[in-house]
């Protein structure tokens, strides 16, 4: 019986029934009764005699089919890389741990992740649960061996303790215990699940029973309820989802291929064929030594051999073009790709760059990447909830209150990415500082927490934090990698001027020791000091030697000790150079230490190179090195000309 006559009989059955219990007429028409649109005379819509309305769907549980899944994952390319490719992607970017824990203590618990092979176990557990619909993996405790049975309490977690993880399948080692299910709200993570598992030993098939707190489990697609309790509180196979879609485009990936093998025929004109086939004039063996022939033919011109043909034959080449096999064949692909889960992109699932005018992989690339870091929240985060505390225990003794972290992104930039990012990044830190918002301190704080994406500025040590001055700055134009304006944008050569400013604008240049002091170098050699003077004239010059100041001291202007910075880091002796004041040079002015030159020639030479008139200089001291610490780091009491 042809499928439309029968749902036009269950049709029916149900309005007959429905009529026999309305004799009043409440019901109405079929019209009314059924949501439904046919038209009976174009063969459209529901019941109708066509193509369309012959397609019925069936539930084909594939998740069940071990042998199918596990015959797909080792002979079929694209069905490993729909495995395999997510759970790389959600392992290979580790989470970080986000706690107040000494930085060495850190790096103890990620050396202890490392070295148990945590990262690859669990990529292993998502992989399985990805490709049959669950997985799990064992905490292994040293001591705990015989009280797998019971809840795991983190008191009993000794320190070292923590060996590793051992990953299992559903089919092939781990198996809930469907008849006790957890109902404690306390622990939403694993209410509505099984309380214990069945987990079998590889080795002898001895199998034995585990809390449910001792599992990490990791699910594949999910489904609702009835199906999730159908198969065993595990999801499905995320093969299944794309199955119909992987057979599409195997069928149309043999098809192009047989009609390759057809793109270039041989014919051969035979005047005898037809009568040949009529039986006039031959017999049957005659045919038969005619077809074996033909046969003959056909294998020596497979060889590219000689062909012999008899008196009024000839051989033709039939050839045929396959306009829109390619089209067809990329949609194919961009329908497999978009089933896997969690929506693979082209150029990933294909390992190909998807080319052509206005063609773009961005947007594709950020979607799946936003996509896995869902996954990482939802699938991997509850997991090593549960872990991390074990690890702690094990390796700090005790869980901080704390604990947690974060997962970074998956994307793997290019210096110059890194380059724009940090340039954006920084951009409205560096304006707060400069603007006096915030303090060095803060900045560099925050600066720091750029290195988490970018690893620049991750150097930054809690010491170089420490010992910054959390205190406001005036404007200053500030930049990453590009010229500064020295000591602020309007730096005024003043004295009364430099009173008002509390203090200049300092750029976050790079930091260097001398001798043990603290050196920020504002300018760079190569860069452009600029300003104005006392009388609002503006000058300007270009530096020859890195120029800054001397950190935690106070010159006589009430400001840093600046120093210029010379090639000679055996230099024993300081130059300080006590300068006389624009325009007309007969006040005096502030001081400069000139540190690491060999000479009070080279000193001097160096000095008026980085200066636009002459007048600047007026006299020149020669410390040594020594005598010459001791006195800068006595001026943050009294500020003092130094001599």
């Amino acid at each position: 019986m042809r499928a439309a006559t029968k749902k036009r009989i269950a049709r029916d059955a149900i309005y007959n029934r429905r009529k026999s219990r309305d004799p009043k007429g409440i019901v109405g028409d079929r019209a009314s009764l059924f949501d439904y649109f046919t038209n009976a005379l174009a063969r459209t819509g529901w019941g109708s005699p066509s193509l369309p309305e012959a397609t019925s769907y069936e539930m084909v549980r594939l998740s069940n089919n071990y042998w199918l899944l596990l015959t797909l994952y080792r002979n079929h390319w694209i069905c490993r890389r729909i495995i395999d490719l997510p759970a790389v992607d959600m392992t290979r970017a580790w989470p970080k741990l986000v706690c107040d824990v000494p930085p060495d203590e850190i790096q103890t618990f990620d050396r202890t992740v490392q070295r148990t092979l945590t990262p690859h176990r669990i990529r292993q557990s998502i992989k399985w649960a990805r490709l049959y619909g669950g997985g799990g993996a064992l905490m292994a405790i040293k001591g705990h061996e015989k009280y797998l049975e019971e809840p795991l309490d983190l008191d009993d977690v000794n320190p070292g303790s923590y060996l590793g993880l051992i990953p299992f399948d559903r089919w092939v080692g781990i198996t809930p215990t469907t008849g006790e299910i957890s109902q404690d709200l306390e622990h939403p993570e694993d209410w509505g699940l099984p309380q214990y598992y069945e987990v079998r030993a590889p080795d002898k098939g001895s199998s034995f029973r585990v809390h449910s707190s001792r599992i990490l489990r990791f699910t594949g697609g999910e489904v609702p309820t009835p199906e999730f309790q159908a198969q065993m509180y595990w999801g499905i196979s995320y093969l299944e989802v794309v199955y119909e879609e992987l057979r599409k485009r195997d069928n149309a990936s043999w098809a192009i291929l047989n009609l390759l093998f057809r793109a270039n025929l041989i014919a051969q004109v035979n005047p005898d064929l037809a009568q040949r086939l009529s039986g006039m004039g031959s017999s049957q063996m005659a045919l038969q030594q005619f077809q074996a022939i033909m046969q003959a033919q056909n294998e020596l011109m497979s060889n590219q051999s000689m062909m012999i043909l008899g008196k009024d034959a000839d051989m033709k080449s039939v050839q045929y073009s396959f306009g829109g096999i390619h089209e067809v064949y990329a949609q194919f692909q961009m329908d497999l790709a978009g089933a896997a889960h969690p929506g693979i992109p082209v150029t990933r699932l294909f390992g190909r760059t998807i080319t052509g005018l206005g063609q773009t992989n961005d947007a594709d690339e950020r979607l799946y990447e936003e996509a896995i870091s869902s996954c990482q929240e939802e699938e991997m985060h509850p997991q090593l909830n549960k872990l991390y505390p074990v690890i702690a225990l094990s390796e700090w003794g005790e869980v901080p209150d704390d604990l947690d972290m974060v997962f970074p992104s998956i994307r793997v930039m290019t210096e110059p990415d890194k380059a724009e990012l940090v340039d954006k990044a920084s951009a409205p830190i560096l304006a707060a500082y400069n603007s006096g918002a915030i303090g060095r301190k803060t900045t560099l704080k925050e600066l720091r927490q750029l290195g988490d994406s970018t690893n620049i500025f991750s150097n930054i040590t809690d010491d170089d934090i420490d010992n910054a001055e959390e205190e406001p700055e005036l404007p200053g134009e500030v930049g990453v990698g590009k010229g500064m304006t020295p000591e602020g944008a309007m730096r005024k050569e003043s004295k009364g001027a430099s009173e008002d400013s509390a203090m200049d604008a300092r750029a976050l240049h790079k930091r260097l020791k001398w001798h043990g002091l603290d050196v920020s170098i504002e300018n760079q050699a190569g860069s452009t000091r600029e300003g104005v003077d006392a009388h609002g004239n503006p000058w300007s010059v270009m530096l020859t030697h890195d120029y800054g100041y001397i950190r935690k001291t106070m010159g006589v202007d009430g400001d840093h000790v600046d120093c210029f910075m010379g090639p000679d880091s055996t230099a024993d002796h300081v130059y300080v150079v006590h300068t006389k004041k624009a325009p007309l040079f007969v006040e005096d002015d502030e001081d400069k230490c000139m540190l690491d030159f060999p000479s009070a020639a080279e000193a001097q030479k160096a000095f008026l190179a980085n200066y636009d008139r002459p007048g600047h200089f007026g006299s020149m001291d020669k410390i040594p090195v020594g005598k010459f610490i001791d006195k800068v780091l006595a001026t943050k009491e009294e500020p003092e000309v130094i001599k």
